[in-house]
């Protein structure tokens, strides 16, 4: 494989993913109007990281963020002489991946029945997008 196919399949990738970040943050905005009513119960500051769907939205900011910084890397050469810009797109990515991380574990060990049966465990469609809930036999 030559260095033009892999800089076109780079590309389309990055753009596929602005593609799909595009997709969860519509999701997110019909989510929101859903919940409106939703938010009577008492809230405490650390109560957010305990909140799945608003990790989850956080989240999906934060990969359309990212989606879009590596769209403009990838389509411009403004940044040929600036090595910061990836740093910025790194960071972006990772805290990103982090909320969703956080996501999955509040999903894998609150979600535990009581009697020790079964456990809920979560598995991402996409990255960071919404997630499937399947129950599984503990042994």
């Amino acid at each position: 494989m030559d260095a033009t196919m892999v800089t076109l399949l780079d590309s389309v990738s990055i753009h596929l993913y602005l593609l799909s970040a595009i997709f969860a943050l519509c999701g997110r905005t019909q989510r929101l109007h859903q919940q409106e009513n939703d938010d009577h119960r008492t809230k405490t500051p650390l109560s957010f990281l305990e909140d799945v769907e608003a990790l989850e939205d956080l989240g999906d900011v934060f990969f359309g963020v990212a989606s879009i910084v590596d769209v403009v890397l990838c389509d411009f050469t403004f940044d040929d002489n600036t090595p910061w810009w990836p740093v910025v797109s790194a960071v972006f990515w990772i805290i990103d991946a982090l909320l969703y991380l956080r996501v999955d574990f509040i999903v894998l060990y609150r979600d535990k029945k009581l009697d020790g049966t079964t456990v809920t465990t979560a598995a991402s469609a996409s990255m960071g997008t919404d997630f499937v809930s399947m129950e599984q036999d503990v042994i």
